[in-house]
């Protein structure tokens, strides 16, 4: 166990077992030098802690504290697990061949949090009850990009908040730095993911209009039949009266729009159209199993 603030300049190898960073509290570091872990890494602080060095070997890497890590490494190439399992691990690398978590799973638990502007390249589960947000901790000017380049699927329903940061007013599709967006990039595969949809809006926008649509999702190859993304619920700011959000072009364009509220006609209509969709969801689901 690591709980003093360390300043060696070399590398840290664990060559078996657990290291951990921290017991829970304020303090506990590695050096600055590469990490070579055929182990497992455990980092459990309740504060803020930074890993920009590389981390490589055959182990894991657990957020076990209730506090946040960050890996902005570039060369991160460890091949073990990633599995927060409490507080939030915050993914900042930038290389587009990158991925901040190695090139194996990564898992989030319930009431832990996934969060980014970098990119993932292995698979990705999310527990139910757990939370992922796009962008930093700290907050944004503008829209942030987190990518995602493995399958994505959740066991029940989980948080996912974007931030809506302006708005044209003008009916039309905003552009990409409106607001964050999810980019999933690579081959086709299955993206199968039960959601709270959270749209925050930390700017107080005031000019919503009919029309006005913000790109969430950016589904790259992603085939239509493996688009199972699935709204539990919605939580978005208050619209003047007559106005609702629209969430049906997120498996199609990826987009959230503004429409008016349907006739009762209409509503009908909307309301067999969704449960069709949800019926045929569960008849994929249960030929899968």
């Amino acid at each position: 166990m690591l709980t003093g603030n360390n300043t060696y300049s070399g590398g840290t190898t664990i060559s078996s077992g657990t290291v951990r960073v921290g017991d829970g509290g304020l303090t506990g570091s590695v050096g600055a030098g590469a990490i070579s872990n055929d182990g497992t890494l455990e980092i459990k602080r309740s504060n803020s802690v930074t890993l920009s060095q590389a981390i490589t070997g055959s182990g894991s890497v657990v957020q076990s504290g209730t506090g946040d890590t960050t890996l902005s490494g570039n060369a991160n190439t460890f091949s073990g697990s990633t599995i927060v399992s409490s507080g939030t691990l915050l993914a900042t690398n930038t290389s587009p061949s990158s991925s901040a978590t190695g090139s194996s799973s990564v898992t989030i638990a319930n009431g832990a949090r996934l969060a980014g502007t970098g990119r993932i390249s292995g698979d990705v589960s999310f527990q139910s009850g757990s939370k992922l947000l796009i962008g930093n901790l700290g907050g944004d000017a503008t829209g942030r990009d987190f990518e995602f380049a493995g399958p994505l699927s959740s066991t029940g329903a989980f948080e996912a908040r974007f931030d809506l940061f302006s708005n044209l007013g003008t009916g039309t599709l905003n552009a990409t730095l409106a607001a964050d967006q999810l980019l999933i990039s690579g081959g086709d595969r299955l993206i199968d993911l039960d959601i709270h949809l959270v749209l925050a809006d930390p700017n107080s926008l005031l000019n919503w209009a009919v029309g006005d649509a913000w790109t969430l999702w950016n589904w790259g190859s992603i085939t239509s039949g493996n688009r199972q993304l699935s709204i539990a619920s919605l939580n978005a700011p208050a619209l003047p009266g007559g106005l609702m959000w629209d969430t049906t072009q997120l498996n199609t364009t990826g987009a959230i729009l503004i429409a008016y509220v349907p006739e009762p006609s209409r509503a009908l209509l909307l309301l067999f159209a969704t449960t069709l969709l949800a019926c045929r969801r569960r008849r994929r689901r249960c030929s899968r199993d």
